[in-house]
C-alpha cells in the first residue's frame, strides 16, 4: 500500500497540470494504460520487488481518474447536470472501496492473489474500451495551454495560480476536511470496534455499509437540493451535519454516551449524508473557481483530501490507546478548519468572485 499511495499522491498533481497542456482525455487514457500495465506486471510478479514496482505503477495510473475525470464530467452540460454527474461519480467511488475488501477476500480464497490482478486487468480494459468508444462525447480532448520547456516551473506556476484563488481554497479545503475525517474514522474503525470495544469482525462491515448508504443518499439528492436551496445553504447544511457527528463522537469519548456499535454508527451517519450532499457541489465550485485550470483544480482538491486523510490517520494511529478520543479530536480539528474555509468564498471583501451563481 505505501508504494501505491506514494506514487498516487505525486501523480495526482502531475496529471492535473499535464491535462491542461496535452488534453484531459489523452492524459486519462495514458493513466489507464499505466494502471493496466501495473496490473499485468503484478499478476506476473516473480518476487516482492517486482510486486512493489507493479503497485507503484498502479498508483501512478489510478491517479489520473480523480485528477482528470471530474474536469471531463464538468464539461458535459450545465451546472445542474454537472453537479448531478459529479455526485454520481462520487457514489461510484464510495461503493468500490466498500465492496473491494469483500470481493478481494473472496477472490483470494477461491483463486489466489494473482487472480485479483487479472480481474483488475479485465475491469480496466473495459473502462479503457469505453473511453475510446465514446471519446467523441467529451469536449476536454484539446490542450488549453501551450507546452513549456521548464516542466518544474510550469507545475509550480499552475498550482500557485490554483492556490491563489480564495474561492478555490474555501470549497476545496472545506470538502477535504470532511473527506479526511471520514477516512480517518474508516482507518481506525477496525481497531476501535474489534479490539477496543470487543465487537465481532463483521461489525466494521455493517458500519461501513451504513456509511456508504448515507453517503449515497446525500449525493443523489445533491443536485435537487442545490436547485431549491442554493450552493451556500447546501454547504452550510453539510457543515451542520458534520458538526452533529463531531458532537456525538465527543459524547462517546467523554463517556456521556455508551460506546456501542449502534452509537458509533449513528455518530458517523450525519457527516456521511453531508459529505455526499456537498460532494458534487464542492468539486464543481472548486473547478469553477479556476476556470482556466479545471483539471489542476480537480487534482489539487483530491490531493488535499488525500493529505488530510493521511494526517488524520497518522495522528490517530499514535494515540489509539485512548480509543475514540483521538478520532474525536481529529474530527473536531478538521471540522473547525473546514468551517473556517467554507466561509472564504462568501467573505465580504474578496479578491475574486466565485463563478458559481450563489443563491442568498
Amino acid at each position: 500500500m505505501p508504494a501505491f499511495f506514494a506514487t498516487f499522491a505525486v501523480a495526482l498533481l502531475l496529471y492535473g497540470a499535464l491535462a491542461e497542456t496535452y488534453g484531459r482525455l489523452r492524459v486519462l487514457l495514458t493513466g489507464m494504460a499505466v494502471f493496466l500495465a501495473g496490473c499485468v506486471l503484478g499478476g506476473l510478479a516473480p518476487n516482492i520487488e517486482t510486486l512493489l514496482i507493479a503497485r507503484g505503477m498502479q498508483g501512478a495510473g489510478a491517479a489520473a481518474a480523480p485528477a482528470v475525470a471530474p474536469a471531463l464530467v464538468r464539461e458535459i452540460g450545465d451546472r445542474t447536470t454537472s453537479i448531478r454527474a459529479l455526485s454520481w461519480l462520487a457514489v461510484c467511488q464510495s461503493i468500490v472501496p466498500a465492496l473491494g475488501p469483500l470481493l478481494g477476500a473472496g477472490v483470494l480464497a477461491l483463486w489466489g492473489w494473482r487472480a485479483s490482478f487479472i480481474l483488475l486487468v479485465l475491469a480496466g480494459g473495459i473502462c479503457l474500451w469505453a473511453l475510446l468508444r465514446w471519446r467523441v462525447s467529451f469536449a476536454g480532448t484539446l490542450a488549453t495551454t501551450k507546452p513549456e520547456h521548464h516542466a518544474a516551473q510550469a507545475l509550480w506556476r499552475t498550482y500557485a495560480l490554483v492556490l491563489s484563488r480564495t474561492s478555490f481554497l474555501g470549497h476545496a479545503l472545506g470538502y477535504a476536511c470532511a473527506y479526511g475525517a471520514m477516512l480517518t474514522f474508516v482507518g481506525s474503525a477496525p481497531f476501535l470496534l474489534q479490539r477496543a470495544y470487543g465487537l465481532a469482525p463483521w461489525s466494521f462491515a455493517v458500519v461501513q455499509a451504513a456509511m456508504v448508504a448515507c453517503f449515497m443518499a446525500g449525493a443523489m439528492s445533491s443536485a435537487r437540493f442545490v436547485e431549491s436551496r442554493g450552493v451556500r445553504r447546501t454547504i452550510a447544511l453539510s457543515n451542520g451535519l458534520f458538526g452533529v457527528t463531531v458532537a456525538i463522537l465527543w459524547l462517546i469519548a467523554l463517556q456521556s454516551m455508551p460506546s456501542t456499535m449502534l452509537t458509533v454508527t449513528l455518530a458517523m451517519l450525519p457527516s456521511q449524508i453531508g459529505l455526499g450532499l456537498r460532494s458534487g457541489v464542492s468539486k464543481q465550485a472548486a473547478m469553477d473557481s479556476v476556470p482556466e485550470r479545471p483539471s489542476s483544480a480537480s487534482a489539487m482538491t483530491s490531493f488535499l483530501c488525500f493529505g488530510f486523510a493521511v494526517i488524520g490517520n497518522a495522528v490517530v494511529s499514535i494515540f489509539l490507546a485512548f480509543q475514540i478520543l483521538p478520532v474525536a479530536l481529529v474530527c473536531l480539528t478538521f471540522f473547525l478548519v473546514g468551517l473556517a474555509a467554507s466561509l472564504l468564498p462568501w467573505r465580504p471583501a474578496r479578491s475574486e468572485n466565485s463563478s458559481l451563481e450563489i443563491r442568498r
